[in-house]
């Protein structure tokens, strides 16, 4: 006479949960998304933009209907389903700029979630957005490790664990979100607990009150996940261990000769799959795709807007702006730097001549051709503004040694800095509506597009209109150069920063060489970055807070100036410059060899469920 115990995770689809031989088996139906971004829409393979020469050949993935479809064929074939998310709906597309969270909270209720945990991404523009969401939803969200009680706006909003009854048998869920998110996003005055003490601590509470079946839902990076199913305690070993395909098996404490074993399953992001089902499914859901039809009307208004285009790919992946120099981190620093260069008088010819960007910033690519203002916001989805912030030199490398301690090829963290170039002096832009003005022009000028506080998109008709006449001026030969009438003639470029590592020196020596152009000068040339200079530095908002743990720039800031939304700066630097030629210019040069880690799945891309099955046995 023996007790029987069964803990498991089984992925995506079905789980089957045995209590033991002598009772029947309780089947469950497992659905799991997780990184889904705010894409409602089809997507290419990559989770841009589906078009319509895809969308023909059936190249498109995901999308709400196309979820509701299957969601509702396996709710049909199974009885008993449990349908849950991970964490991160926000950002990421157009529809957030325009339905911030309103437009995840209708589509999530219509396809019948039964619960949710917080991720880190679901504070990036700030606790109201996300008062605002929970408000909205219908079903339980859960963290068990966020301490609420100085945001009192958010209190009672979501809860750290819910219990599901399923064919009459109560099951937990624990949710559980990345402990880093203040040093990665904005949650305001939330405290964040490490995650493996509060899951346990839950999972406890849960037990003593009878729930002997526990999912921990969240998304808190592969690593940290596998450290979670071997650490968190709570069964005796197991008898039984009913799996599903493809899981990752984890011992607790590495002893592999118990019969103790968490299962993890993980799902990629955009809403490419459902659960771990690895195929595509082509039929999308009638109702649902008329509703997303309605909603997204007034975001392709606002997306479809053209602002520019590019003779060149514009590479913004993550294996390549998270650990080299891109092109793309070329041109949107060089935007950065663009919005802000002003002139300083008899002191010098410009007061700020360096710009920089967490790679992870970036987060898609742009293809050759007509660039949107979808395809802006694609790349730039998280809402910070682009800001002057006065900085040490000592501090500044630090920085640029924080962003290359923990390079990794396959974890691809997003501290990697891409550098600013181009500095782009449009004599002409400065004097478009002065033809006739031969006078020698004391600054550059830029211009902005400010957003009002009622609208979250940008750029509308003025932008699309202004990029037209661009090109129609083109076309009557009235400018020679490439948009605005710029020649080519009436500006030059210099690198704003260079930057030399090598990787095989230890973490905080990798720097070697860093050297910037002059900005109390008159003639612009390079010089090496002075460790006691206090220097203007253009970065996001996301940085001057210490965001990807660049703290050294967060505790030692002089003075910070706030700018205009990224993406907008982005936008209108592409407007005024089209067509984009822009390519590799050596601006970061790394030597060594870039680590590698042990694992081979990416951490920013993981949904991990466990299902820590304590279910007592009867008796033989």
């Amino acid at each position: 006479r023996s007790n029987r115990f069964v803990r498991l995770v089984l992925l995506c689809i079905v789980c089957c949960i045995t209590l033991s031989q002598y009772v029947a088996a309780l089947e469950v139906a497992l659905l799991h998304t997780n990184d889904v971004h705010s894409r409602f829409e089809q997507t290419d393979k990559d989770g841009g933009d589906c078009s319509t020469e895809e969308a023909t050949n059936n190249e498109c993935y995901g999308g709400v209907a196309r979820r509701m479809t299957k969601i509702k064929e396996l709710r049909a074939e199974n009885q008993n389903t449990i349908l849950l998310d991970g964490g991160d709906q926000f950002l990421g597309s157009a529809w957030f700029y325009h339905y911030q969270g309103a437009a995840a909270a209708y589509f999530m209720n219509l396809l019948g979630y039964d619960a949710m945990a917080l991720g880190n991404h679901e504070f990036d523009t700030g606790v109201q957005t996300l008062i605002s969401f929970l408000n909205a939803v219908t079903f339980p969200v859960v963290s068990c490790n966020i301490d609420p009680r100085d945001e009192p706006g958010i209190q009672e909003l979501f809860t750290k664990s819910t219990v599901i009854k399923v064919a009459g048998e109560k099951i937990g869920i624990v949710g559980y979100t990345y402990s880093r998110t203040p040093s990665i996003s904005n949650p305001g005055k939330l405290i964040f607990e490490k995650e493996i003490s509060a899951i346990q601590r839950e999972v406890d509470k849960l037990t003593s009150g009878g729930i002997d079946k526990i999912i921990a839902l969240g998304n808190s990076g592969y690593d940290m996940e596998i450290k979670i199913a071997r650490e968190t305690r709570g069964t005796p070993p197991t008898d039984d261990v009913v799996t599903g395909p493809y899981p990752t098996i984890v011992y607790p404490h590495d002893d592999h000769r118990s019969r103790d074993r968490v299962l993890l399953v993980q799902d990629p992001a955009y809403g490419k799959y459902l659960g771990f089902l690895k195929v595509t499914f082509d039929d999308e859901d009638p109702e649902t795709l008329s509703e997303i039809n309605e909603w997204g009307e007034a975001v392709r208004q606002s997306s479809d807007a053209v602002v520019g285009d590019t003779l060149v790919h514009l590479d913004g992946g993550r294996e390549s702006c998270r650990l080299r120099e891109c092109n793309l981190g070329n041109v949107v620093t060089d935007a950065m730097l663009a919005a802000h260069v002003t002139s300083q008088g008899d002191d010098g010819w410009s007061d700020v001549t360096m710009a920089i960007l967490n790679g992870g910033a970036i987060r898609s690519s742009i293809n050759q051709g007509t660039i949107r203002n979808g395809d802006v916001t694609n790349v730039l989805p998280f809402m910070d503004t682009i800001d002057v912030v006065e900085l040490n030199g000592h501090h500044l490398i630090e920085a640029l040694e924080h962003a290359v301690e923990s390079i990794d090829q396959v974890k691809l963290p997003g501290f990697f800095l891409q550098v600013s170039g181009k500095i782009i002096h449009s004599l002409s832009a400065l004097f478009h509506a002065h033809s006739n003005n031969h006078s020698r022009p004391t600054a550059p000028s830029f211009s902005y597009l400010k957003l009002t506080t009622h609208s979250t998109y940008f750029r509308i008709n003025h932008s699309e209109e202004k990029y037209r006449h661009s090109r129609e001026n083109k076309k009557r030969g009235e400018g020679r150069g490439r948009g605005m009438g710029v020649s080519n003639a009436a500006k030059f470029s210099r690198l704003g920063l260079k930057i030399a590592y090598d990787l095989d020196n230890d973490p905080g020596r990798r720097v070697t060489s860093v050297e910037v152009l002059c900005d109390d000068c008159e003639i612009p040339e390079y010089e090496e970055l002075q460790r006691g200079k206090l220097y203007k530095i253009v970065m996001t908002s996301y940085l001057a807070r210490g965001g990807d743990g660049f703290k050294m720039i967060k505790d030692n800031i002089q003075n910070q100036k706030t700018g205009h939304l990224d993406s907008s700066v982005l936008s209108d630097y592409i407007n005024k410059y089209s067509p984009i030629t822009q390519g590799l210019e050596q601006r970061i040069k790394v030597t060594g060899e870039i680590p590698s880690s042990s694992t081979s799945l990416q951490s920013s891309l993981l949904l991990m469920m466990l299902i820590i099955s304590l279910l007592t046995g009867l008796m033989a």
